[in-house]
């Protein structure tokens, strides 16, 4: 800097203001420097405050989320005990009276399920009556009586071979098969009836019968378990007890005095109807 000014006053006025601008320059610069960084420095710590805020009241958010579901939890825990409780004394009433309490429907058929075989739904399985049960060995409760809220026992359901499997997911198609629901159930009752006639008649039939009181006692099983009712339900045709080497359509007539012996082969042919959808089937003894 001395040196700066020895010059200058050797060389006279103009260096002299050349050295200022100069020195002012560099002044302006280096404090423009220090403004900036000063700048960057304060923007710096907003944005790391910035961040520790919004982390808390992210945190408080969940904590208040978290504290909202689980208040929900204890109210909706407080009811069910409370429910269960009223539930009890519900149930204990009931029980003090006699077991008046009505049992759960039966589970309707749900469209798509596919229930295994032999799962039809017997009458130790009924679920559908006021504690209904049907009797035994000889069952006389009608179906319709076990089964009142009208949902049948499915039994197995197959699918067509080569069938159109989109069109079968098809809303045209459910909204078709939902139409012909009524049907179903009509054949399913019917059905019910036969299977358990079908059931009882192959554990009572005895060798020495005679085919009328075979065929009398099946029709008369079966014209009760269907509710027999004029056309609406009843029997499909008269029943047919072929013997031996008789391959089908054989009925006692008055006064046939055939019986079934010890080695005879019989084969008992019967159907059952409502509003004229039949269940049949072909029990070879």
């Amino acid at each position: 800097m001395i040196l700066l000014k020895i010059v200058a006053t050797i060389s006279g006025g103009f260096l002299d203001e050349v050295i200022i601008n100069s020195f002012a320059f560099l002044l302006f610069r280096k404090m423009s420097a220090i403004a900036v960084e000063a700048v960057v420095d304060e923007v710096k710590k907003k944005l790391v405050v910035g961040e520790e805020e919004g982390g808390d009241e992210a945190g408080d958010a969940a904590a208040g989320e978290g504290g909202k579901k689980k208040r929900k939890r204890n109210r909706n825990k407080n009811k069910n005990k409370g429910g269960a409780a009223e539930n009890g004394e519900e149930g204990g009433n009931d029980g003090d009276g006699g077991g008046d309490g009505e049992s759960p429907p039966a589970a309707a058929s749900v469209e798509g399920t596919k229930p295994k075989s032999g799962s039809g739904g017997g009458s130790n399985n009924n679920k559908g009556g006021k504690g209904l049960k049907q009797t035994s060995p000889k069952p006389t409760i009608p179906i319709d009586k076990l089964y009142p809220n009208q949902k049948f026992p499915v039994g197995q359901i197959l699918d067509q071979p080569l069938k159109n499997q989109k069109k079968d997911n098809a809303q045209e198609k459910k909204t078709m098969e939902a139409l012909n629901e009524e049907t179903y159930q009509e054949i399913r009752r019917a059905a019910e009836a036969h299977r358990q006639t079908r059931q009882y008649i192959r554990d009572w039939i005895k060798p020495g019968m005679s085919m009328i009181e075979i065929c009398e006692e099946l029709e008369s099983t079966a014209r009760t378990l269907i509710n027999e009712n004029g056309l609406k339900a009843g029997l499909a045709f008269p029943t047919g007890c072929s013997l031996n080497h008789v391959a089908a359509h054989y009925t006692p007539n008055a006064g046939d005095t055939t019986c079934i012996g010890v080695d005879d082969v019989c084969k008992i042919d019967f159907g059952t109807h409502v509003n004229g959808e039949i269940a049949l089937n072909i029990t070879m003894l």
